[in-house]
């Protein structure tokens, strides 16, 4: 799960410490990322299969407003 280290990444933080998603049987590997470009190139190759992102990446690769563009399910 990617994130980018601000402080709306502390529930993320506090869930891994503290055994949250280990109880839920979530198998959570934290990927530190240096911001939001680096956390949308991830989804789209692949290398991430989760991220805490602002909700514009999501609409950003849907729509194509970028030359990465993802095909909707």
């Amino acid at each position: 799960m990617g994130f980018v280290p601000l402080s709306d990444c502390a529930p993320i933080a506090v869930a891994m410490e503290t055994g949250i998603f280990a109880r839920y049987g979530l198998n959570v590997v934290l990927s530190r990322e240096l911001g939001w470009t680096s956390v949308r190139d991830k989804i789209f190759y692949g290398d991430l299969d989760a991220a805490q992102s602002i909700s514009g990446i999501a609409f950003a690769l849907g729509m194509g407003f970028s030359e990465l563009r993802c095909e909707v399910w």
